[in-house]
């Protein structure tokens, strides 16, 4: 009886020194290696499309939340989130969490005259978004379930009212908007980071 209780509390102390020193740092680098190569290819993309400039508004801003999520990768999980969002809601219930500098880089990418452009410089955005996602995925089980039963609740509603064809779209559009505060939240401390660091 002793002797499963000892072993029992050291597989919980493996497992806890698996997950903090090991599995979490390796998401986090994970998350910072994969934005690294978006601001790479944000940079390949503006080098090749001269109507992208690198001193244009949507290249800028985009680099500035890329840089800014880079450095703030260390607290990007489900639980900061949440808490974030849950004290401002206690101490500030009528402000609205914007981030201006996602807002302003949406206007610039919704005037963009050219189509391809526009869908290239969009698809960099959801790569952006994916990698937040998928970080968030690796590093919280709260968040997992999360989304497991938002995606359910959805797919069995879809059920009901008869499969459509674009389902695995809808299914991602569910999930992108499930987390569209998250996203909104990560990205304005993103911004808060930079702009104490540039201050």
């Amino acid at each position: 009886m002793i002797i499963n209780t000892i072993l029992s509390l050291l597989s919980l102390l493996f497992l806890f020194i698996l997950w903090h020193i090991f599995w979490k740092k390796y998401s986090i680098d994970k998350l910072r290696e994969e934005l690294f190569h978006i601001r790479a290819d944000l940079f390949d993309f503006a080098l090749k499309n001269k109507k992208i400039a690198f001193n244009s508004k949507i290249y800028d801003n985009f680099e500035i939340l890329i840089n800014g999520t880079i450095r703030y990768a260390h607290n990007i999980n489900f639980m900061n989130i949440n808490c974030f969002r849950f004290l401002n809601a206690i101490r500030l219930p009528n402000l609205k969490i914007e981030n201006r500098l996602s807002i302003q880089l949406e206007k610039h990418i919704n005037e963009i005259p050219d189509s391809n452009i526009k869908d290239q410089v969009l698809s960099l955005r959801r790569r952006y978004h994916k990698q937040i996602v998928i970080h968030l995925f690796r590093t919280s089980l709260i968040f997992f379930f999360y989304i497991s039963v938002n995606s359910a609740r959805f797919f069995v509603k879809e059920l009901f009212l008869k499969l459509k064809e674009n389902i695995i779209k809808k299914i991602k559009d569910d999930i992108l908007n499930s987390v569209r505060k998250d996203l909104i939240a990560i990205e304005y401390q993103a911004e808060l980071a930079i702009s104490n660091h540039i201050s």
